[in-house]
């Protein structure tokens, strides 16, 4: 399966405000789905990476929520990952 290319211009993406209010979702057709923020934070209850039903569309489970990714540079840990929390964002990647 293709999925479409959505190009999100650098501006926007370093915007907080405007980039944590796009979202995406992949559905599987058999009741799972994956979603989350261009930013890979997630801002709902029910975004995750992996997210699945024993009866859809009932009983949904996250099994998967996010990826704590980070990057080794030389001798420098760069932190990707990107959490909101009601005073702080942490790590802010």
């Amino acid at each position: 399966m293709d999925l479409p290319i959505i190009e999100i211009e650098k501006n926007t993406v370093q915007n907080l405000n405007k980039s944590k209010r796009l979202e995406w979702i992949i559905t599987n057709d058999l009741g799972g789905y994956a979603s989350s923020t261009v930013l890979g934070m997630n801002t709902r209850k029910y975004h995750g990476l992996l997210v699945t039903s024993d009866k859809p569309p009932l009983n949904r489970k996250v099994i998967l929520s996010k990826l704590e990714e980070e990057v080794l540079l030389k001798d420098k840990v760069v932190k990707l990952s990107t959490n909101g929390y009601p005073d702080v964002m942490y790590p802010d990647g």
